[in-house]
């Protein structure tokens, strides 16, 4: 099973932080992020990771857990 880590991407003066496969998962690596394919440099790579199970799991638990948040006029 694969083992994912958080990692901090720039790109630019951009900066995001996205979870990438250990295989990518190095600084100074650039990876390519769905959806837009955009190339983004790994700035730095924290511990521990996580299976990907878990990962799914979390993501599936934690998106859609908040209310939707109607626009104010």
């Amino acid at each position: 099973m694969k083992t994912y880590y958080q990692c901090r991407l720039n790109r630019g003066e951009q900066e995001t932080t996205g979870w990438i496969d250990q295989r990518g998962a190095k600084e100074g690596v650039e990876v390519e992020m769905l959806p837009g394919r955009e190339l983004w440099t790994v700035a730095k790579v924290f511990q521990p990771g996580i299976p990907e199970g878990m990962l799914r799991e979390q993501q599936r638990l934690n998106r859609g857990s908040l209310p939707s948040i109607e626009r104010m006029v």
